[in-house]
């Protein structure tokens, strides 16, 4: 301790891992940056942009006309669901808010299950050298005792060598350089913030009032979103102004030639694959048409399990693994409070 008092070192609280491990997350600082960004409205441009597209087409009356068309597309519809996707921007920030929860939980969770069980083996590291320096005291012959001396040394080098990778690596989570000396202040067991989250955790179990898991949260933002986008991109799509951009090059060489223009209407969808539409042009009349439809449907995905898993589960197995989880941690941390209870009273403090 007089070692360490006269070096610099960064001391760390419980309070100074959550906030570091917050605020040193690159995970954690992605979502952040997302979450600006959605507050651009650089969403607004890109609905007006410009589509072009290229059809052929033939017929046949003694000869064969083969006939290459370019156009080109602007939607009109935007103008009628601006407000609509805004809505779905909400929504995506819902979604993004509700992950970067998620990830500080998890960012937090990495550094305190770091620090505690550093601060373990700083602690038995400090049993061993002073069981080693007493038993040392005692200048005994007994050849099983300096065996188990002997041992005992080795177990302690072990521990130090532990001690040493687990700084190095709490330090990395953190964002400390490596070469700046830290001191754990503060048992996790004692630490205010154990006794408020066994209270929180008490109240859940006990009254059976879980709330919504984070994973959940996620799973209904993601299926409003996506249901709203499906709804836009239909309406988003529906009425397009086009022009044929061969017939501006036959205009500029001849004033007299009529350009082809007119509004595209799309009608419904078959079963999602297929879109069937309308052209009025100002040459051809009425037209209707099938085409795949570029915007296929998405589906909500849940998922984002502990273990990190993506394969696809139900909102029911979702809550009913959150419920099973925070009930397991309730009884582990009831067990190992007891068994800390039991060994403090036989420790001098």
């Amino acid at each position: 301790e007089l070692g360490m008092a006269s070096a610099k070192y960064r001391p760390l609280t419980i309070t100074n891992i959550i906030k570091l491990s917050v605020v040193n997350s690159q995970e954690c600082s992605s979502f952040e940056t997302k979450l600006n960004h959605m507050n651009d409205n650089n969403w607004v441009l890109p609905m007006f942009m410009p589509k072009f597209s290229v059809d052929y087409s033939f017929s046949y009356n003694s000869t064969i006309v083969n006939n290459l068309n370019a156009n080109m597309e602007i939607p009109i519809s935007p103008l009628f669901v601006l407000d609509k996707q805004k809505n779905i921007n909400n929504l995506r920030e819902n979604v993004l808010k509700v992950e970067l929860r998620q990830s500080k939980m998890k960012a937090m969770n990495d550094a305190l299950n770091l620090y505690n069980l550093l601060f373990e083996e700083e602690h038995l590291a400090e049993v061993y050298k002073m069981v080693i320096n007493k038993a040392c005291k005692l200048n005994s012959n007994d050849e099983l005792s300096n065996e188990i001396i002997d041992n005992m040394k080795i177990s302690l080098k072990q521990h130090l060598i532990t001690i040493e990778e687990m700084s190095y690596d709490l330090k990395n989570v953190l964002s400390i350089p490596q070469e700046e000396n830290i001191k754990l202040t503060e048992d996790v067991f004692s630490s205010k913030y154990l006794s408020i989250l066994l209270k929180k955790i008490r109240h859940i179990v006990n009254d059976k009032c879980f709330p919504q898991s984070p994973s959940l949260l996620i799973a209904n933002e993601n299926e409003k979103a996506v249901e709203e986008e499906n709804n836009i991109r239909w309406i988003y799509n529906s009425v397009s102004f086009f022009l044929n951009l061969n017939d501006i090059i036959n205009f500029i060489q001849d004033s007299g030639h009529r350009l082809s223009y007119g509004v595209k209407i799309n009608l419904f969808n078959i079963l999602e694959l297929f879109n069937v539409g309308m052209t009025l042009s100002n040459t051809d009349g009425i037209m209707f048409s099938i085409s795949t439809n570029e915007f296929p449907k998405k589906s909500p995905t849940y998922f984002i399990n502990s273990d990190n898993s993506s394969h696809i589960v139900s909102k029911n197995q979702i809550q009913n693994q959150y419920k099973h989880k925070v009930t397991v941690l309730y009884h582990k941390i009831q067990m190992y409070q007891e068994q800390y209870e039991n060994i403090s009273k036989y420790i001098p403090k």
